[in-house]
């Protein structure tokens, strides 16, 4: 079994990390229409932060998953470690696209504002992302371990 201080610090990492998203994507929500940019670039950038939320969602719904498991006693290493793959898999799929968004705004000279913005988010997010996928390592290496 896997033990209680790694999962808990991998539960830990892994809701931070999906709230970072979630919180970064609405301040870039907030300040948008400020930004003035072109409608493609915007559209762009609302599509990254729908996804930043959306895998908020899917992370919590897991993470909500993994509680149910471990109040009721059946979650095997098994189970957690399928569950934090896919958490993982969740989190880190808005990252390519926002720093594809992140490229693009840079490469235009009118977005340096937009750029700042997203670039920052990015940052705090990446940083998230790297603690909640170390969490999540150290889980299957506690596994292959033991």
């Amino acid at each position: 079994m896997t033990d209680e201080h790694t999962l808990r610090q991998a539960i830990d990492d892994a809701r931070a990390c999906a709230l970072s998203m979630s919180d970064n994507a609405a301040l870039i929500e907030t300040e948008l229409p400020e930004l003035g940019l072109p409608a493609a670039l915007e559209a762009r950038t609302r599509e990254v932060c729908d996804e930043l939320d959306g895998a908020k969602h899917d992370v919590f719904a897991e993470l909500a998953r993994i509680e149910r498991l471990l109040a009721e006693g059946g979650a095997s290493g098994e189970a957690l470690r399928g569950s934090f793959r896919r958490i993982v898999g969740w989190l880190q799929a808005p990252l390519d696209p926002m720093h594809e968004l992140a490229r693009a705004l840079q490469a235009q000279p009118q977005c340096d504002v937009a750029w700042s913005l997203v670039a920052d988010s990015a940052t705090h997010v990446y940083e998230a992302f790297g603690r909640a996928r170390e969490s999540a390592q150290r889980l299957w290496a506690d596994e292959q371990g033991r």
